[in-house]
């Protein structure tokens, strides 16, 4: 049977259709965005560690890239070496998909503390800021797994606004300060959640190293292994009458 072109290109569109319909349900965040474009920060010298890649930033600052697109690894960052580092003692966040772990509290032994600052410029945070801070925190029941909380990932505030319609996950405009293990100060923004051909797990990041708080001001550190307030305290006279 000879087939006119008007038959063909009715075939071809009946099989993209039927191949559509097909396709897998996609998972919370996992539906490719149509904006997804080209990183604005991929010109310049790469530096590859482990799934991170860095690129250094005319204001100073490094855009990193993470392929956390498998859901049953995590890829660890040393913040203050820019290394892929497990070893607890060293690594700062862990990424698998949305999800992002901190190394402090219930997160693990690292003493890493964040803090989220909500409508914060990020070219103009210089410091870190006097309080704020928090490690991870024992696992609630306001999410749906068993991860322990943080600043990042809590259940009712995620680092995220999930399009419930449209199945896409896009960053919040929040900066966050970072105590690391090594007890420097970081600034992060999270800019992405998709690569430039949508696919879901490739956070783009933005961060520096920042001063530490003004002498004496911060909290950092005094908690206890739970995420809260360590009652040994540093140690001084009470002052209690």
């Amino acid at each position: 049977m000879n087939m006119t072109p008007t038959s063909m290109l009715y075939t071809s569109a009946v099989l993209v259709a039927s191949a559509a319909a097909c396709a897998p349900e996609l998972e919370r965040g996992e539906e490719r965005p149509r904006d997804a474009g080209r990183d604005p920060g991929d010109a310049g010298q790469a530096e590859v560690s482990g799934k991170f890649t860095h690129r250094a930033q005319a204001d100073g600052s490094l855009r990193t890239t993470v392929d956390a697109t498998l859901d049953s690894e995590w890829q660890y960052l040393d913040l203050d070496t820019r290394e892929a580092d497990a070893d607890e003692t060293r690594w700062d966040l862990g990424f698998s998909r949305f999800r992002i772990r901190v190394n402090g509290g219930a997160g693990g032994p690292g003493g890493v503390e964040v803090a989220a600052l909500p409508d914060e410029d990020f070219a103009a945070l210089e410091r870190a800021p006097d309080a704020g801070f928090a490690p991870a925190r024992p696992d609630s029941e306001e999410d749906e797994d068993s991860e322990p909380d943080t600043v990042f990932n809590s259940g009712p505030e995620d680092w995220y606004a999930y399009n419930v319609m449209k199945h896409t996950l896009a960053p919040l405009p929040i900066v966050y300060a970072i105590a690391s293990s090594e007890h420097r100060f970081y600034k992060l923004r999270i800019d992405a959640y998709y690569d430039r051909a949508g696919t879901p797990g490739f956070l783009r990041l933005s961060w520096a190293e920042i001063a530490a708080p003004r002498a004496g001001s911060s909290d950092v550190g005094d908690r206890g292994p739970d995420g809260g307030q360590d009652g040994g305290g540093d140690g001084g006279e009470d002052e209690t009458d």
